[in-house]
């Protein structure tokens, strides 16, 4: 039975892996936006040089794409948690049955042995 549950949460841990790769790599990509705006934005403002609104289309852009990142982020992040906890708890709730199951198991033989003596 140890060996099934075993499996059963190295499943498991295996899902939450992938929600870390998430976490991790979201704010790596609304960094990568954020680099794109800026370069779109400092070579439009080569080009047309001294004009404002030519330099405020990168930096939303730039904004946009580290805001969406954070949200990625933040939310995988929340999600993570939730089901690593939950995990945690599955795995406390077994330990806590095998116990059981085994003090009854010793409980039994304990029982049979001395009613084979009697």
């Amino acid at each position: 039975m140890e060996i099934q549950s075993g499996v059963v949460l190295s499943h498991f841990r295996q899902r939450l892996y992938y929600l870390s790769v998430i976490v991790t790599m979201a704010p790596l990509l609304g960094l990568l936006g954020t680099i794109s705006g800026m370069i779109s934005a400092f070579s439009v403002f080569n080009v047309q040089s001294a004009q404002a609104q030519a330099i405020t289309g990168g930096v939303g852009e730039a904004l946009i794409a580290t805001a969406f990142g954070l949200c990625v982020a933040i939310v995988a992040l929340a999600v993570h948690a939730y089901f690593t906890q939950r995990l945690e708890n599955i795995v406390t709730d077994m330990e806590q049955s095998f116990s059981l199951i085994e003090a009854d198991q010793a409980a039994f033989a304990k029982v049979g042995a001395d009613h084979e003596a009697a």
